[in-house]
């Protein structure tokens, strides 16, 4: 018998770490075992123990001339909101960030409404964003942006620097930046 959602019940691929259909953390359920390998020489080599893993990349292009970032952002009309921070998408959808919070990703409006948030479904055929990625607040401590302990994580690229935005911590946004949620990515204005 194959495992279920304890969210949203659907069907459960064996060892998936979310749920296909509603982006939930799969966790406690059953899972069916993998089909056990009966060629181990196509299984490629496994490092040892004492060899520490790469340090992880970005799940999502490096950004550069050939992403086509500064194009699909460019090409994005700007939004009349004198005064107001935008989020000028990869997807092409343009975010007027009101005071208050905004809960960004695939599936957020359950969560955002429970919370008292608004809340902005982002375009993300790839599946690289959690359900509820990110948050967005906007008040007098100014713009910023708080990762809601996402699966891929959200980096903030200012100039030539890279960082991982650390899971509840709000981090200050300036005009510029520009966010990566998964593969989606995101300039603020």
């Amino acid at each position: 018998m194959a495992a279920r959602c304890s969210y949203c019940g659907a069907e459960l691929r064996p060892n998936s770490m979310f749920c296909l259909s509603c982006g939930q953390l799969a966790t406690g359920g059953r899972r069916s075992t993998p089909a056990p390998v009966s060629d181990t020489s196509e299984v490629p080599p496994q490092p040892s123990a004492s060899v520490p893993p790469p340090p992880a990349a970005p799940s999502r292009p490096s950004p550069g001339p050939a992403d086509g970032l500064e194009a699909r952002i460019a090409a994005a009309p700007p939004v009349a909101a004198p005064g107001l921070p935008q989020l000028v998408f990869t997807t092409g959808q343009t975010l007027v960030v009101r005071e208050g919070t905004v809960l960004l990703g695939r599936r957020p409006e359950d969560i955002a409404a429970a919370e008292g948030a608004a809340a902005f479904a982002l375009d993300d055929p790839d599946r690289s964003m959690s359900r509820v990625h990110a948050a967005v607040v906007f008040g007098a401590a100014g713009l910023r942006v708080v990762d809601r302990g996402s699966g891929n994580g959200t980096v903030l690229r200012r100039g030539d620097r890279e960082d991982r935005c650390p899971e509840g911590l709000p981090v200050e946004l300036v005009p510029g930046d520009e966010l990566w949620f998964g593969s989606v990515g995101a300039r603020v204005r």
